[in-house]
């Protein structure tokens, strides 16, 4: 059969669906171009056959929003108090920046100085190492790791801009970075996380899939070495692994082709490039396993309760923007498997899998500290499937461009997200981050050097204050200690460490300690894969070193406050109670 160009040209990679007609047909029309007769009466490639419409003016427009986001970031980053940067930033953020110092100091891969961890994805901190051999002053190592950010993440929205201007149209593009400025989506550029370098990676991966055509063995190294760097980036990049491998190997078993451009059918040969995405993995993996024993980092082993299975609804409905991209990537699953799709079509398709995949696993076996950050691969969908739809809405409308109804569209869509931004803007005032970093800094001023603190969320606390400090909650610490945790022993390790100091950042609703009025009160470290309190301390009031009284906000995305307060206790084991 493989002799046969004839035979061949008629493969493609198709996974049968049952569908009625008509529920056949609007799916086609809103996930991909409904398939149109030539001359031949043969079907022609959807994709191919509505070319995307380039528009000189929305060209420029959407450069001018490219340049617009690179500089209203270079403004949070550079051109406004420190505080406000603060309050804009995550206590996760702090525990790549206090490994990356460890490191460039000669501690190796360390969060308090001693234990090792492997908490957190190697790349990103890896990136922010030189930054602490060049600066040591705190404030200035992170606007820098912001300006490294926004460099990445301009360069990803570039290639967005890239891909929709060329596979679906110029207005799209302009759509396209238009949408990234929903704050729940700009959060993701501007966290000092690896949230703005994975974006970069997965969206180098799509720009190579639908302009390397035919996709010939040095396209298949390039994939495959950004799918390794997209994994170091964040390990969460299995499930596209799983989805694009499996996916390969399946059109290799049905002989079919699968690469972008390919007519013959998919050969071993083609999937031996994956070895390098194993180069990029392996020596981190190694690593882990000699170091810890463990391939999973801490930080995930933490969260998870694989395979025990426990559904977490409420990981979605915090963040319904993700829960409608979503629905919409099960559209796109449809319209990327379908006989004829595009290669734009088809990754989009890939990406829609591999996503529905993550987000199966997360609601399912995560048991916590699930974020928005976590849903990188939706982002992706979302910032290429929603302009798609919209274009295609736009010209179910009416045959011929129609240019003021697409600045109407777009001007609207400008208005929304201008506002939300002032919005999520406002909320930072009522975040407490900088209020633990005032305090991290009176504590460098006001105990001693060799003074060594524990609290959970430690990442400010420990960059800013220049102590040694134990997390509790077990995300940036290792497997020795989560063991510890499991077996109901916190006590036990943080006589070992000899801790002197406990903090707690967030105690609202419990009003007595919130104005003192206490003489003790327990607080619950938990065990989170088995949801059950792993061990108990005891703080007293007369122990007290320092209290912050704040006002914070209580829920994602709403501008109500509660009462809350930030203490600083002394820790005595000999009052503890086993």
């Amino acid at each position: 059969m493989r002799g046969n160009p004839s035979l061949a040209k008629e493969q493609t990679f198709h996974v049968p669906l049952v569908i009625p007609d008509r529920a056949r047909y609007y799916l086609a029309m809103a996930f991909g171009t409904p398939p149109h007769q030539s001359q031949a009466g043969q079907s022609q490639d959807p994709g191919r056959s509505d070319l995307p419409e380039r528009s000189p003016a929305f060209d420029r427009i959407s450069l001018l929003i490219w340049w617009a986001i690179l500089g209203y970031a270079i403004v949070l980053v550079f051109g406004v108090g420190f505080r406000f940067v603060i309050n804009g930033l995550l206590d996760d953020s702090f525990y790549y920046m206090q490994v990356a110092r460890n490191v460039a100091e000669g501690l190796g891969s360390t969060f308090d100085g001693v234990e090792p961890t492997n908490g957190y994805h190697p790349l990103w901190m890896w990136l922010l190492v030189p930054i602490h051999w060049i600066w040591q002053d705190s404030e200035t190592c992170t606007r820098m790791g912001l300006a490294l950010g926004t460099g990445i993440g301009s360069i990803a929205l570039w290639n967005l801009r890239t891909i929709l201007r060329e596979q679906v149209g110029s207005w799209a593009a302009a759509i396209g970075l238009t949408l990234f400025l929903w704050p729940r989506f700009f959060g993701q550029y501007l966290n000092l996380l690896e949230t703005a370098l994975l974006l970069l990676c997965y969206l180098a991966i799509v720009r190579l899939w639908v302009s390397a055509e035919p996709f010939g063995r040095g396209s298949l190294l390039r994939f495959a070495m950004l799918l390794g760097l997209a994994s170091l980036a964040r390990l969460d990049t299995v499930f596209l692994l799983l989805t694009i491998g499996g996916s390969g190997a399946l059109t290799w078993i049905l002989r079919r082709p699968f690469w972008p451009g390919r007519t013959r059918a998919t050969s071993v040969t083609d999937l031996l490039p994956f070895g390098l995405t194993a180069l990029c993995v392996l020596p981190y993996l190694f690593w882990n396993w000699k170091t810890f024993g463990h391939l999973q980092p801490i930080s995930g082993a933490m969260k998870s309760a694989f395979p025990e299975p426990l559904l977490r609804l409420e990981h979605l409905t915090q963040f319904p923007e993700f829960v409608a991209i979503q629905v919409l990537a099960l559209g796109f699953i449809v319209g990327g498997l379908r006989r004829g799709a595009s290669p734009f079509l088809r990754i989009l398709g890939l990406f829609s899998i591999a996503s529905v995949l993550h987000t199966t696993y997360t609601v399912l076996f995560m048991r916590w500290a699930v974020d928005r950050w976590h849903f990188g691969l939706l982002l992706v969908v979302g910032l290429l499937g929603l302009p798609y739809l919209a274009e295609r809405c736009r010209r179910w409308i009416g045959k011929r461009p129609i240019d003021w109804s697409k600045a109407i569209g777009l001007v609207i869509l400008l208005g929304i997200v201008v506002w939300a931004q002032s919005y999520s803007l406002r909320l930072r005032a009522h975040r407490f981050q900088a209020d633990v970093r005032d305090l991290s800094e009176w504590i460098e001023q006001n105990t001693p050097e060799d003074a060594i603190f524990a609290t959970t969320d430690s990442g400010i606390l420990a960059y800013f204050s220049g102590r040694e400090t134990i997390n509790l909650d077990g995300l940036i610490n290792n497997y020795r200690y989560r063991d510890f945790v499991r077996e109901g022993r916190v006590l036990d390790y943080l006589n070992e460490r000899k801790v002197g100091y406990i903090l707690d950042q967030y105690m609202v609703g419990m009003k007595d300690v919130i104005e003192g009025n206490y003489e003790s009160r327990p607080y619950r470290l938990w065990y989170r894969p088995e949801d059950r309190v792993s061990s108990e301390i005891t703080l007293f009031r007369l122990d007290e070193v320092r209290r912050v009284p704040v006002d914070v906000r209580f829920s994602l995305g709403s501008a109500a406050t509660a009462p809350n307060a930030i203490v600083l206790w002394k820790y005595r084991s000999d009052r503890q109670t086993r």
